[in-house]
């Protein structure tokens, strides 16, 4: 199969996440875990220690807003428009208000982690920019990110995509690990030094 372009309708089911009007209040013991954007770290991964737990209205079936693993979050408002893939098994969590849920309809085409490192490109978020609605806080509609557009390599070359990506992440984290333990020393022998320096006075 040689590489094509189509667009995010054609290949995925979408849905706008968890509708509520009123302000969602956090129950410890609540029947369900909300999903915001901020439970994401710079790198895409979800922060679940952030997450909250709340009580579901008896007017809102949850069944329509949960997510799952590989489901793709893309936010609705805001200067940003990114794309997250869940990658865990998550259990009677929702996605908020301001993300669209993004569930691939054919995986044998497309791979979910591929799908949302494209959504991710400067291609697709210039596109987002042009065609957002103008308002207090910026936003994409749903017929907007439907349309967007999407090019679908043959498989081989999606997986290696990821498994490049995954490659470079491994590697930043690394060298983040290489500077703290740096710092940490470099901490360690300053407080060192300033503590021979009070003792000699």
């Amino acid at each position: 199969m040689n590489s094509y372009k189509t667009t995010l309708r054609e290949i995925a089911d979408i849905r706008v996440g968890y509708q509520t009007r009123g302000r969602i209040e956090e129950n410890i013991h609540g029947d369900l875990t909300i999903i915001r954007p901020k439970d994401f770290d710079s790198a895409g991964n979800l922060l679940l220690d952030q997450t909250i737990r709340f009580s579901s209205s008896s007017k809102i079936d949850p069944q329509n807003y949960l997510i799952t693993v590989e489901d793709i979050l893309v936010q609705a408002r805001g200067q940003s428009h990114m794309a997250y893939l869940t990658q865990e098994s998550l259990v009677n969590s929702v996605a908020a208000n301001s993300f669209y849920i993004i569930r691939i309809i054919e995986r044998e085409k497309i791979i979910p982690a591929y799908l949302a490192w494209w959504i991710n490109q400067p291609k697709v978020q210039t596109y987002f920019k042009k065609e957002r609605g103008i308002s207090t806080v910026p936003f994409i509609s749903k017929s907007v990110l439907s349309f967007a557009p999407v090019l679908i390599p043959p498989l081989r070359i999606q997986e290696k995509i990821i498994e490049l990506i995954q490659l470079w992440r491994q590697e930043q984290g690394l060298h983040q690990q290489f500077i703290q333990k740096k710092d940490n020393l470099i901490q360690a022998v300053a407080r060192n030094a300033a503590a021979r320096l009070m003792e000699e006075h």
